[in-house]
């Protein structure tokens, strides 16, 4: 692949990636509209109900209309009965069952998440027993998908190393496998796991190359335990990263 090439391919794969966060961005944005003109909220600080004023305390629940809040009596939601998040079968069933649901949802770190459901009593004890019943068939679904992602994984980190020997040849192969098994890691929130990832970007390659050459072939971490800061460490083993680099990229070519 020529240099030209490659550096098509990686724009290309940007902007995929970039109109990707757009639309993700866009429907968070409507989903927050959504919730915000009628939601039930987990609420963080005493407030009066609109209609009856009674005060709606700190870590109580209230339904928010056209900014104006309202507790569950009020709002029609008082004999519902809410369910924690957490066990998706049982909250998909009950909801379900239930006439009438609502999601709570409460504002951490500036970023709005679901708490849970609230329910009707009824929908909830029907979901139980349906949950009970089945929970050794849903298990052995579990373990089987278990075993799908891991497959699945396998056939990503295999095919993320063999980019990786493409774009590095001179790269030993022990730490290609080393390379890609480290940024594919899952749930690390690492560049192997991103949207550019997905699509073999060579610019995600070369960060995580990048990476791993710094942490193994370098004094950064040396640097880092004598108390220098991130950004200095870099700076500091910059060229050496960049030579070996070249190195990797220009063996058998």
């Amino acid at each position: 692949m020529t240099t030209t090439g490659v550096t098509a391919d990686s724009r290309i794969a940007r902007a995929k990636g970039r109109a990707k966060t757009r639309a993700k961005t866009r429907a968070k944005t409507r989903a927050k509209s959504r919730s915000d003109d009628s939601a039930v909220w987990w609420t963080r600080h005493d407030v009066k109900c609109a209609i009856c004023r009674a005060w709606i305390r700190k870590n109580d629940f209230l339904q928010r209309k056209s900014n104006r809040s309202f507790c569950l009596a009020c709002a029609g939601l008082d004999h519902l009965i809410f369910l924690l998040r957490g066990d998706t079968a049982l909250t998909r069933r009950a909801s379900k069952h239930s006439s009438r649901s609502e999601i709570v949802v409460r504002r951490v770190r500036g970023r709005l998440e679901r708490q849970g459901t609230l329910v009707e009593k009824g929908a909830l004890q029907r979901a139980e027993l349906e949950c009970q019943a089945d929970a050794p068939v849903r298990e052995r679904a579990r373990a089987k998908a278990a075993v799908r992602r891991a497959v699945l994984d396998e056939r990503y980190v295999r095919e993320f190393t063999k980019r990786l020997g493409a774009l590095f040849p001179g790269c030993p192969p022990a730490e290609r496998e080393t390379i890609a098994k480290h940024a594919c890691e899952k749930y690390s929130g690492r560049i192997g796991r991103s949207a550019a990832a997905q699509e073999f970007d060579p610019e995600v390659i070369r960060v995580a190359v990048h990476a791993h050459i710094r942490h193994n072939h370098t004094r950064y971490e040396e640097l880092l335990a004598s108390g220098k800061t991130r950004k200095r460490a870099r700076s500091a083993v910059h060229d050496a990263v960049k030579k070996v680099a070249q190195r990797w990229r220009g063996k058998g070519t």
